[in-house]
């Protein structure tokens, strides 16, 4: 008596014509592409301080990380971009230098600050961030757009809001 696995390779082999083994190919691939086996990414937008004000002397903008919380396994070639309409965003390296990257700058991990200060003398009282994700998913590029708020107080206190 032939065992189970037996069985369904005689009937891959004989009983089955090339047309129906393509659409149980086919259904594979969907069933496992369907349940679960895919990347999702959800992207959090935090900051390690509460609220950033320009006298502040310990960073040098308002720092903002992007936490992935990543479901499934983890993606290819991950891009995530800020951009800004009011304010620029800084870079604060290793050598304690701070580097401008104006409205826009492409960064993979860490943190990245974002100032208030426009054209030098000129400084924001708000601005929207949009900070775009994308990465290779099991079907290709996926890409994610997340936006939040940045907004200053009457005593010139910043902090930012989810849309």
């Amino acid at each position: 008596m032939p065992t189970d696995e037996e069985s369904l390779i005689y009937i891959w082999e004989r009983g089955l014509g090339m047309t129906n083994k393509f659409t149980i190919h086919i259904l594979l691939v969907l069933l496992i592409v369907l349940t679960g086996c895919g990347i999702k990414v959800v992207p959090h937008i935090t900051s390690p301080i509460d609220s950033y004000a320009v006298f502040m002397s310990s960073v040098p903008g308002y720092p903002l990380e992007v936490e992935l919380d990543i479901k499934g396994r983890e993606p290819d070639e991950i891009v995530i971009k800020f951009k800004t309409n009011n304010g620029v965003f800084l870079e604060w390296g290793d050598d304690m230098k701070v580097r401008n990257f104006g409205k826009a700058i492409d960064h993979t991990e860490g943190i990245v600050y974002w100032s208030p200060f426009k054209d030098g003398t000129d400084i924001a009282k708000s601005a929207k961030i949009t900070v775009t994700i994308s990465y290779m998913g099991t079907v290709g590029r996926v890409t994610i757009v997340t936006v939040k708020n940045i907004y200053s107080d009457k005593d010139g206190m910043y902090s930012f809001k989810s849309n």
